[in-house]
């Protein structure tokens, strides 16, 4: 991100609206980096490395039933 990093704007985020619920998307998941994110009002963090299923089971964790269920994933 050209201006923030993904924890400074999860920071910003948590000031602006301090009630939605924030997911971390990165390629940097190492456990300094998850206690900074968490730290800084991330509520999950997800490795890119990942399967599609993680991230999407992830957010439908944080919204609840808020999201329809996800029949088809992308690749």
């Amino acid at each position: 991100m050209p201006v923030l990093n993904g924890i400074e704007a999860s920071r910003v985020l948590k000031r602006l609206m301090p009630e939605t619920p924030l997911l971390l998307f990165t390629t940097f998941t190492d456990a300094s980096i998850k206690k900074v994110a968490l730290a800084a009002g991330v509520h999950a963090v997800v490795d890119k490395s990942e399967a599609n299923t993680t991230l999407i089971r992830s957010i439908q964790q944080l919204f609840g039933s808020a999201l329809p269920p996800r029949t088809h994933i992308a690749a």
